[in-house]
């Protein structure tokens, strides 16, 4: 993944930003459609979050795992 520790600082902070907007995207989207156009959009969410997680951050954390934040320890 990416060695060069600036850029992975900038990329953790970015990603976590787009991660965190999804997930205010969903408290948006709550209550102002049906329950099925938000769980259909809930999931999505999901989705992409994870994705995100899995294969952009996981592996920066991997190179970089001084930069994982506290609040992503599973377990």
């Amino acid at each position: 993944m990416i060695t060069d520790k600036t850029l992975a600082v900038q990329l953790s902070k970015m990603l976590l930003e787009i991660s965190g907007q999804l997930d205010t995207s969903v408290a948006v989207v709550q209550g102002k459609c049906s329950d099925e156009e938000f769980n259909a959009y809930r999931r999505g969410a999901a989705t992409v979050m994870w994705e995100l997680y899995d294969q952009l951050l996981r592996p920066l954390y991997k190179t970089h795992p001084d930069l994982k934040p506290a609040e992503l320890e599973i377990g």
